[in-house]
Order: C-alpha cells, then structure tokens, then sequence
C-alpha cells in the first residue's frame, strides 16, 4: 500500500519534468526561494538504496518507476545527472544488472525495467560537451560493460528464440537490447578501447552486437557548438542508397542556414520517396536478389561490352579503296 503511495509520487514527479523542461528539473534539485532547499533529484536516486537488493512481484513496479522519475530528472539536465551520479546509481544499476533472478516477477515486468535502466544510462552519458564527457568517462570507468553485454546478448536470444512472447513484448526485447547495444557503442565513442580493456565477450555477445549492428546506423548532429552521435535503429539499410546520400551531400543549397534548411526538408521528401520506392522493390525476392548481385551484373555487362568491341575490332575490316 505504502508503496502505491510512493509510486503515485514519484509519476507526479516527472509529469512535472516531462518534456525535458529545465526550469522544474533544477527546481527539484533546488528551491532558492525556500529558507531551506531539498534536493529531490538525488533523494529519488538514493532511495533505489531500499529496494534494490531485493527486488520482487510486490515492488519491481516501484523500482522501475524511481528509474522512470530519474531519467525525466536527467534529461538534458547536466547538473541533474552529477547529482544522480554522486547518488552511486551506478552501483545499484550494476547490482541490477547482474541479478538473474527476480523472485515471482512477470518476464514482461522485469524487461521493462531493464528498458528504464537502459534510459537512464544513455541520458547519462549521450552528450559531448566537456562536463558532459568528464561524467561519461567516470560512467564508464564504474559501468559493469560486461553486464550490458549480458542483457543485450539475452534480449538478442529472447527475440530470436523464443516462441511464448507475444508479437508486442517481441518487438519490445528488440527495442531493449538495442538499447543496450546503444550504451555499448556510446562507450566505445567515449573511449574506442571500451570494449577491449579486460573484456572479452562470448560467441553469443559477439553474435549479438553484430546482429544489432547491421540492423543499425548513426547520425552525426552539432548541438551546442559541439558534435555529437546518435545511433538508431534501421531495418533495412539498403534501402538508403549510397548514391542517394552522396547526391544530397554535394547538391544541397548552402548559402544560407535559412535555404540550408529548406533545402534539406525538400531533399527530406525526395528521400522518402525513394526509400518507400525501394522498400516496394525489396518485397520482391526476385527483385532483391538482383539489387544484391547489383556489382556482379555490372562487371559482366562491363566484360559484355569489352567482349563485343574487341570482337568487332578482331573481325570488321574497312572496305577496300
């Protein structure tokens, strides 16, 4: 009952954040005009140290709505996510993490929590300015990485294997271990040896990443005058072709931000187009096995052609006089 209570609490919490809004973030952390402040942000975080040694059927709901608060604290909010941090979330991510068994949890409870986990990691560390990126690496250095191998590695097996999962949770695993496939490249953008300082994955984690890979692609955006990366999920990469982007990269109108932007959202619609044109050819497998032998008809139409111009070199002779 109790626990009904804090929940309520900790939903009106971050309704009050939603939307990333600044102002109400900092004053949860802190409330200048009160004679004296509290901070709610890192209280929230604090609090996982009741819970989250023994999480079950009775409060797992509690302890993936403290992650959900948490991750509307911290969104875009730097100073919010030091307060977390100092909190030692960390830690009790780790433990979480590491937990195989959560006693008489519903399988679909316990992938959402680890989902709101995911979420709070990833707006931990997802910007690039410098106290942004001094935080990432101290996430980093205290980040159970082999853990995050473990979940995306199970989500991968969940998704592929499992026949008891409904089409929605199916789809939903795939969502999870994406995002902790997206934590893992994120890592490796911080510190390309993330992935290689005393770690050594499976066959099955290997297997996994490179799964989550080729269903994969990333962006490169300037936020704040500084350069950041974000990954996203694509189901078929091809259907972007190479020749697309490159045409859009030389053909855009840069004279101003004001026609740059314009331009960008024409070239938008272009593409979609494009792609929905090739998304129709790939449901032809007559049609897509073309396209993937695309390099071999090339060559041999090319050798088609040298073909018939030596031949005609060899064989046509001018006429006398």
């Amino acid at each position: 009952k109790d626990d009904g209570h804090v929940e309520l609490v900790l939903k009106l919490l971050a309704r009050v954040c939603d939307g990333q809004h600044m102002e109400l973030q900092n004053y949860l952390r802190e409330q200048p005009d009160n004679i004296k402040s509290f901070n709610l942000v890192a209280e929230v975080a604090t609090f996982l140290n009741a819970v989250y040694t023994n999480i079950n059927k009775d409060n797992i709901a509690l302890v993936t709505q403290i992650f959900t608060t948490t991750n509307e604290f911290i969104a875009g909010n730097q100073q919010n996510r030091c307060s977390v941090y100092d909190s030692k979330i960390i830690d009790y991510i780790n433990f979480i993490l590491r937990t195989e068994d959560f006693t008489g949890c519903e399988k679909a409870d316990v992938i959402h929590l680890r989902m709101m986990i995911a979420n709070v990691i990833i707006s931990l560390i997802e910007e690039n300015n410098p106290e942004a990126t001094a935080l990432s690496n101290d996430v980093k250095e205290t980040l159970d990485r082999e853990a995050v191998y473990q979940i995306m590695a199970e989500c991968y097996e969940l998704h592929e294997k499992s026949s008891d999962l409904n089409h929605k949770l199916k789809k939903f695993v795939f969502d999870v271990g994406f995002a902790y496939f997206n934590i893992l490249v994120r890592l490796e953008d911080i510190d390309p040896l993330a992935l290689k300082k005393d770690l050594t994955p499976t066959d099955a984690q290997n297997k996994a990443f490179k799964f989550y890979k080729r269903n994969s692609s990333s962006v490169e955006i300037l936020k704040d005058g500084y350069l950041q990366k974000i990954t996203f999920r694509v189901k078929h990469r091809e259907v972007l072709r190479e020749e697309v982007k490159e045409k859009l990269k030389w053909s855009i109108d840069r004279s101003s931000p004001s026609n740059k932007i314009r331009d960008f959202m024409d070239w938008s619609k272009a593409i979609l187009e494009d792609i929905r044109y090739q998304r129709r050819l790939m449901k032809n497998p007559f049609v897509t096995f073309l396209i993937k032998l695309g390099s071999v008809w090339t060559t041999l139409v090319f050798l088609l052609s040298l073909t018939i111009n030596i031949s005609l070199l060899v064989s046509v002779k001018a006429p006398d006089g």
